[in-house]
C-alpha cells in the first residue's frame, strides 16, 4: 500500500461505525481466546473484555454463552 492509501485507509477506521457481528464472527473471537494460553488468568480477562464490547455489535449477543464458548465460565 501507498502511504496514501494508508492514511485513508486509517480515516476511514477513525470515522467507522461499529459492524453487525454475527454468530460466526463470535465463534472465531472465541476460538481465538480459547487457544490463547492460560496464564494467571488472561484468558478470562481478555473474554470478558471482548463480551463488554460485543454486546453492542448484536441485540442478540449473549454473554454467558460466548464465555462457554471461549472455554471459561463466568
Amino acid at each position: 500500500m501507498t502511504s496514501t492509501n494508508l492514511i485513508t485507509a486509517n480515516r476511514k477506521d477513525l470515522i467507522a461505525k461499529t459492524a453487525r457481528f454475527e454468530h460466526r464472527h463470535f465463534a472465531t473471537i472465541a476460538r481465538i481466546i480459547r487457544d490463547i494460553p492460560a496464564r494467571g488468568g488472561d484468558q478470562l480477562n481478555i473474554a470478558r473484555h471482548f463480551a463488554r464490547e460485543l454486546r453492542g455489535t448484536n441485540p442478540r449477543f449473549q454473554a454467558s454463552r460466548f464465555l462457554a464458548a471461549c472455554g471459561l465460565e463466568d
